[in-house]
């Protein structure tokens, strides 16, 4: 009897305000008083908020030193895209792979099985030896979801066997469902030599395609999903790879040197310039230099035209 599948077988600032009490008066400074005055709560004012510089990605080290590139914060959403965009890629390479894998896995055994069940048949009806051809009864018919196709079980006697029961593949359409009770024509190989099984399959299924198989339909379609997420992988990982260039060649345009030295050599340069001549200081605005990446600045910018920082 065919096994092997299953349905088959053979087949989440608070501001804190400060209060005054007996008669005192609030100041321009938000102080607060007792009694007129004589206790103070200090100010309140907290000054503007801190400059939002850019972002510093460092590249190499050692020996060799290394290289400060400037990101501008407003532009690290990039940055998380293309790391949401290579996971992504990563899960669809993963799963595609091992579905395109699995169902041509499967699809190579179904075609085995069927190649071989077909030749018994041939065997069987050229009365080759340990062949022959007898006649079973159909005793249920069940559907198997894989394919929308249905199977069913067998049974027939054999030489000194009886009461041998088999099961088909899930080859069969929505007819099946009146071959209950009905007898069958079975090709049956006895390989003997103290053997304890026969193995068994309708004749018919000579005249099926391997494509006919439920369990074979339902692999194609998981090859061609698998085969899909690769297509998907394919265009993720393209665009990618283009947004990694264009991040990486913005920072090679954007490039400067260590932050951290960024306003000492402002107040040098800016030191520098004053004792320039008066000429060319009076001819032209006075340029300033980013505290960030030290790239010159007009005193109308606001946002550091190097990396991009707030000014």
């Amino acid at each position: 009897m065919p096994s092997g599948r299953s349905g088959g077988g053979g087949g989440s600032r608070t501001m804190s305000s400060r209060g005054s009490m007996g008669g005192g008066s609030r100041t321009a400074s938000s102080r607060g008083s007792m009694g007129g005055g004589g206790f103070s709560s200090g100010p309140s004012r907290m000054g503007p908020p801190p400059r939002r510089g850019p972002a510093v990605v460092v590249v190499g080290g050692g020996y060799y030193g290394s290289r400060w590139y400037h990101h501008p914060r407003y532009r690290r959403r990039s940055m998380g895209i293309l790391g949401i965009l290579a996971i992504i890629c990563l899960i669809l390479a993963i799963v595609g792979l091992a579905s395109m894998s699995g169902a041509k896995s499967t699809m190579a055994d179904i075609q085995t099985e069927h190649d071989y069940y077909v030749t018994m048949v041939n065997k069987a009806n050229a009365n080759a030896a340990n062949y022959g051809i007898v006649t079973g009864k159909v005793i249920e018919v069940y559907k198997n979801d894989k394919g929308d196709k249905w199977w069913y079980t067998y049974q027939f006697d054999y030489g000194t066997y009886t009461g041998i029961q088999g099961q088909t593949y899930p080859v069969y359409t929505d007819a099946a469902l009146n071959l209950s009770g009905t007898d069958v024509q079975l090709a049956v190989y006895d390989p003997g030599q103290g053997k304890d099984y026969i193995d068994s399959v309708p004749v018919d299924y000579k005249n099926t395609a391997v494509t006919d198989d439920g369990d074979y339909i339902a692999a194609q379609s998981s090859k061609s999903t698998g085969t899909m997420m690769m297509i998907i992988f394919i265009i993720l990982f393209v665009v990618f790879l283009v947004g990694s260039f264009g991040w990486f060649a913005f920072l090679r345009k954007n490039k400067g040197g260590d932050p951290n030295q960024a306003n000492s050599n402002g107040s040098n340069d800016a030191n520098n310039n004053g004792t320039s001549g008066s000429t060319t200081a009076s001819s032209q605005p006075q340029m300033g230099q980013c505290p960030y990446c030290g790239g010159r600045v007009s005193p109308t910018d606001t946002k550091c035209p190097n990396c991009g920082g707030t000014l």
